[in-house]
This record gives C-alpha cells, structure tokens and sequence, in this order.
C-alpha cells in the first residue's frame, strides 16, 4: 500500500533528519574557493596585460600574444570551473583531524628543480638544466629509477631544444655543453 503525505508511519522525518545530521557533518572547501578567485582576478590582469603585446600586420593572429592570451584565458576558464564546482557541487565530508602530516619534500625538491634549471640553463645549456629539473620532478612525484629518469628527461629535453631550435628559430642556450663536447 502507498501511503499518502502525512499518513502512516515517520519514515519521511527519519530522512530529513538524517540529512540535517549528514549536512551539520560537510563543509565547503572555502580556501580552494578564495584560491580560485585570486587566479581569476591574476588571470584576468595577465589577459589584459598581454593583450597589450604589440603585434606585427604581418601576423596578427599567429603573434607573439597569442600564446599568453590562451594560457591567461585557459586558466581563468579552469579557474572559474573549479570555482563552480567548490561553491555548488557537494561538499567534502568534515574531517576532525588533518589526514596526515604535510609532506614539504616533494615540493622542495620542485623548487630545487627550478632552481637548479635557472642555475644551469645559461651555464651548462638547456638540455642539462631541464633533464635535471625533470629527474628532481620525477623524484618529487615519487620515482626510484635514477637512471630512466635521466634517460627520460634528456630525451624529452633533446626533443623541445631541437624543435625549438630548429623548427621553430627560437634559440635556447646551449651553454658550454657542445663545445665541450667538441673538443673531446
């Protein structure tokens, strides 16, 4: 038998006080949302700064703006996204306590990465600088493999240098690398 609104037993006042029990025990990722708002007002100042680049007639849509002007405008759109989501889309279960200690290695051996690139880039090249910037990555996201990751990060390295070099006249440095290596 179907009962009617009111009729019957409870169970309707059962579930609503579940949910306000279930409700009282979420909270919204305000940080996340704030952190959103500032990469939207950061994105916002970047696009209308780089619209100011100035452009030649002769390549008015394949310029040297172009790029800051998608990367601007792809992470404000990510941006506003993220900010939907956090603001709207259900909230996260609230915890008592933190899930863990904060691990500071992993973003300090990123940094010491990008250090370490600014260091070497004019020095030894960009080959070296980068192949070392993406084995201390790989170790921050936890690999082991020493050796693959050298082998990855000079392979990949390689392959932007030459296409940048060679396919696109851009030239990054080389360093002291090649006459190093010629002399040999």
């Amino acid at each position: 038998m179907i009962g009617r609104i009111g009729e019957g037993n409870d169970n309707g006042g059962d579930a609503l006080r579940s949910r306000s029990k279930e409700e009282a025990l979420v909270r919204r990722d305000w940080p996340t949302a704030l952190f959103c708002a500032l990469l939207i007002a950061a994105s916002v100042a970047l696009f209308t700064t780089a619209q100011g680049i100035p452009v030649r007639p002769v390549d008015p849509v394949l310029g040297p703006r172009l790029f800051p002007l998608a990367i601007t405008g792809g992470l404000g759109l990510l941006a506003s996204l993220l900010l939907l989501r956090t603001v709207t889309g259900p909230a996260e279960p609230a915890t008592d306590a933190a899930e863990g200690p904060l691990r500071w290695t992993g973003a300090a051996l990123v940094l010491a990465g990008l250090l370490l690139f600014g260091l070497l880039v004019e020095t030894a090249g960009y080959i070296v600088g980068a192949a070392a910037m993406f084995i201390l990555v790989a170790r921050a996201f936890g690999s082991r493999r020493l050796g693959y990751d050298i082998a990855i990060g000079l392979a990949l390295a390689g392959a932007i240098f030459v296409v940048f070099t060679l396919g696109l006249g851009l030239k990054l440095p080389a360093g002291n690398l090649p006459q190093l290596l010629l002399r040999s």
